[in-house]
């Protein structure tokens, strides 16, 4: 069984009824160390250690896309005073992140979701809100971002 740090500001998506994908965090509140890693845990408590994110980070927004099986990362807090553009993907069945286009401004805290369809799942990722970080200055978005996912 692999061991996971505790972590604060990660994320937790459920990929069936028996298993969930636990992403990123960091180890304080302050986000003073994020993590780059990412754990599959089924329902007997077991983890397995998974592929690491291309970038390490915490307060990101985060969506699974049921119909692709991929799970999309956008933006998050990269330490304390800094927020990331990056975006990237994840592919459940290959174990694979990939980068996506990067935002226009970097941002944390945002919510994702994906829709349209195409021959490979989802046609664009959207973000909705968030915040922007620049160095330790924090400032709240209200903008919708839409990432084209046909690239």
């Amino acid at each position: 069984m692999a061991e996971c740090p505790v972590s604060y500001l990660s994320k937790v998506m459920a990929i069936s009824n028996e298993t969930c994908l636990l992403i990123g965090g960091a180890i304080d509140i302050k986000q003073t160390k994020v993590f780059p890693y990412v754990f599959q845990a089924n329902q007997d408590g077991n983890l397995e250690r998974k592929t690491n994110m291309l970038q390490a980070r915490a307060a990101f927004g985060c969506h699974l896309d049921k119909a692709s099986k991929r799970v999309y990362v956008i933006g998050g807090s990269i330490n304390q005073d800094e927020a990331t553009d990056q975006c990237e993907v994840y592919d459940i069945k290959k174990d694979k992140w990939s980068p996506l286009p990067s935002l226009d401004v970097n941002i944390c805290s945002s919510s994702a979701i994906t829709l349209g369809e195409f021959e490979a799942g989802s046609k664009y990722l959207f973000s909705f809100g968030g915040i922007t970080k620049n160095e330790g200055e924090l400032n709240i978005i209200s903008n919708i971002f839409r990432l084209d996912l046909e690239f």
